[in-house]
């Protein structure tokens, strides 16, 4: 990649076919742009699962609280 982006840029083997590099950096540029959605949506995703969790839990710790509180008061 570094030899392709020096190529590129500064033109220093003009023997190499140029489309071949370009290409290849796209390429890569490509995965890491798709690579970097996907983490950055999973992450989010997780982020909002936890919490949902989370949020269930004390809700059902809650609702168990107040059972527990009707029962002692019989």
């Amino acid at each position: 990649m570094v030899s392709a982006s020096k190529i590129i840029m500064f033109n220093t083997a003009p023997g190499h076919a140029l489309g071949v590099h370009f290409g290849a950096l796209c390429g890569v540029i490509g995965v890491n742009i798709v690579g970097l959605s996907l983490g950055v949506w999973f992450e989010r995703w997780r982020d909002g699962y936890m919490a949902r969790r989370q949020e269930k839990k004390q809700r059902a710790s809650e609702e168990k609280g107040q059972e527990q509180g009707d029962e002692s008061n019989e």
